[in-house]
């Protein structure tokens, strides 16, 4: 049993010390365990953690056999098998699931995120002893220190991989001249990385040059070998990818120019990494192998070191040029930017903003100068009292539309008439008083008579006079804008007191209020529109006839009075003193002055010393 424990133990060191990739260690494990226990046959079994996927066997011993078991693989019974083995470690079975003989379902310690199991199946009984529980451990341990050692050496590896990166990079920073940096970057990756060639390829529009070859100071454009490696790194730069040739089981990508290459050379391993530069691809590196493959670890190194060597290639490639392609190359850079398929939404930014800061450059339009107006009219007429006496009636109203000739009011003429009717009478008394004078030859009383019968006279004209003005009537066309005196009929009213006032409505203007900040824009003005408060949806034209040449002072600051004549006919609905908002045509300006033009000013004033 000691023999058997210590061959078990080694086999197992050996599978754990194992530097393969996981499918040769499963088949190695695999045959371990048959070769080294008296399992006649043996497989590893793999289930998804996240929830009951089906079981897959990822290895399987001896080889000769095929990979299934006497195990219904599918079933309530497997499943409480497996459900067991994960509960206590393991779980022995001599009847369902096993069709015939006996079998052990071992837990397996493997990664986090895995189920696997190690199924050993016996012909006979299964074998017990009293160091089983050993045995089992050692078994069950085997895959997990197999994986961490593979996580030490990748662990090694990177920091080997880091290493040799960093010294490469202080060498080249060393070099002063481009041709020198990349031969000695050439150079030491064949030395570091045990490659029988190391080749540098850059991208110049539209194909890849080559750079440098290792351990080859010079060689020719028209050289075999160098069409055949620039072929591989534009297939390289094309795919912008790393490629393995030959290539690995599932891979996709296209080896076409690399098994060229390889099968013209003689070369058994080529390995191909793109250089590149921000969003960029912009060279290659192509590593050769006679005998030696490249592994994993080969790739993640050759990768880290094009990752940092690329920029100071692509620097130095640049510094080298003479200035006018140096130029070329930043206008094309510039260029390629602003009209390549990247950055869509930056572009589109860009393009519009541009457009946007042009149209306000270079596009002109009407600049209006906005003023508050109040409409006016040119001819107010006031009603007075013709003479002293009382209302007797009232026909109109304010705001009433009045024809020419039409009554207004009209004044109580009682009193008038008696009075009118005492002068005629006093007229017919100084008659017969002259008449009775002239016949007794009195001459002089004769005269005092005629003289007192023409003051009658007189007086009668003037009664006569104020009877006709009683009946007050409208002078021409107007509205009433002032007097409502229906409240006041029976009222006494003294000569002069002012009873109404109304205006015409076929000379009405806008009177607007410009800011003094806008005067030297509008003195050339001729025209504008204007809209009223209480119909903003209607616009109407007036012209320019006046500017007030004194500013008055205003809440809002200094204003200049602007007259303008309203053009087309008037409204029925205007009124005198109604407000609104008049736009005053200033002449073409930019957008650009016109959104500005107030800041502009405002920091003229603030800034100025």
């Amino acid at each position: 049993m000691t023999l058997f424990y210590e061959k078990l133990s080694q086999a197992l060191w050996e599978c754990q010390e194992f530097t393969g990739p996981q499918a040769t260690f499963w088949s190695r494990f695999a045959h371990a365990l048959v070769e080294h226990t008296s399992a006649d046959k043996s497989c590893v079994l793999r289930r998804s953690r996240e929830g009951d996927g089906e079981v897959q066997i990822i290895a399987f011993a001896p080889h000769s056999e095929k990979p299934s078991l006497p195990v219904a693989m599918r079933g309530e019974a497997f499943d409480e098998w497996l459900a067991e083995c994960e509960e206590q470690g393991y779980a022995n079975r001599k009847e369902e699931p096993v069709r015939s003989g006996s079998a052990m379902l071992l837990k397996l310690e493997v990664a986090e995120g895995e189920r696997c199991s190690a199924l050993l199946y016996f012909e006979k009984d299964l074998p017990l002893d009293e160091d089983l529980g050993g045995i089992l451990r050692l078994i069950a341990n085997t895959p997990a220190l197999y994986i961490r050692n593979q996580q030490l050496q990748l662990s090694q590896a990177d920091v080997r991989n880091c290493v040799q990166t960093l010294d490469i990079l202080s060498l080249l920073n060393e070099q002063k001249e481009y041709k020198a940096m990349v031969m000695a970057l050439c150079n030491e990756a064949k030395r570091r990385y045990n490659c029988e060639r190391v080749s540098l390829g850059y991208h110049e529009e539209p194909y890849v040059r080559l750079q440098a070859i290792s351990n080859l100071d010079r060689f020719e454009k028209k050289m075999d070998i160098v069409g055949l490696l620039e072929s591989v790194m534009e297939e390289c730069v094309d795919q912008d990818e790393d490629l393995l040739y030959p290539a690995p089981k599932g891979s996709g990508f296209i080896l076409r120019d690399h098994e060229t290459y390889a099968k013209a050379e003689g070369v058994e391993h080529l390995l191909s990494v793109p250089l590149r530069h921000g969003e960029k691809t912009v060279g290659a590196l192509t590593f050769e192998r006679a005998t030696e493959p490249f592994l994993e670890t080969d790739v993640k190194a050759a990768r880290v070191l094009a990752d940092q060597v690329e920029r100071r290639v692509v620097d130095m490639k640049k510094q080298t040029r003479w200035f006018g392609a140096r130029m070329l190359d930043a206008v094309r850079d510039s260029l390629g930017g602003l009209l390549g398929y990247r950055h869509t939404w930056r572009k589109l930014f860009a393009i519009v903003g541009t457009a946007v800061l042009l149209t306000l450059i270079f596009v002109r339009v009407e600049y209006r100068v906005e003023a508050p107006f109040i409409l006016q009219s040119s001819e107010i007429t006031h009603v007075p009292a013709p003479f002293k006496g009382f209302l007797s009636e009232v026909m109109v109203k304010v705001g009433d539309l009045v024809n020419e000739r039409e009554p207004l009011l009209r004044l109580d003429t009682s009193e008038l008439l008696l009075e009118r009717a005492n002068t005629l009478a006093e007229i017919q008394r100084f008659a017969s008083e002259a008449e009775k004078a002239e016949a007794e030859r009195r001459i002089s009383d004769m005269l005092i008579a005629q003289a007192q019968k023409k003051q009658s006279q007189a007086n009668l004209e003037l009664l006569d006079y104020r009877i006709r003005r009683a009946n007050v009537e409208a002078p021409y066309e107007a509205i009433i804008v002032e007097g409502d005196l229906t409240d006041r009929i029976g009222a006494p009213v003294e000569k002069g007191d002012l009873l109404m006032r109304m205006t015409r409505m076929d000379n009405l203007y806008v009177e607007m209020k410009a800011d003094e900040r806008d005067i030297h824009d509008i003195t050339d003005s001729v025209n504008g529109e204007f809209a009223f408060n209480s119909k903003p949806d209607s616009h109407f034209p007036f012209d320019v006839i006046r500017i007030e040449p004194v500013a008055m002072p205003d809440s809002a600051g200094n204003v200049f009075y602007v007259n303008g004549d309203i053009q087309g006919a008037v409204e029925d609905w205007w009124r005198p003193g109604m407000s609104g908002i008049a736009k005053i045509n200033a002449g073409e300006r930019s957008l650009m002055w016109i959104c500005t033009h107030r800041l502009v000013d405002f920091l003229r004033l603030k800034l100025w010393w």
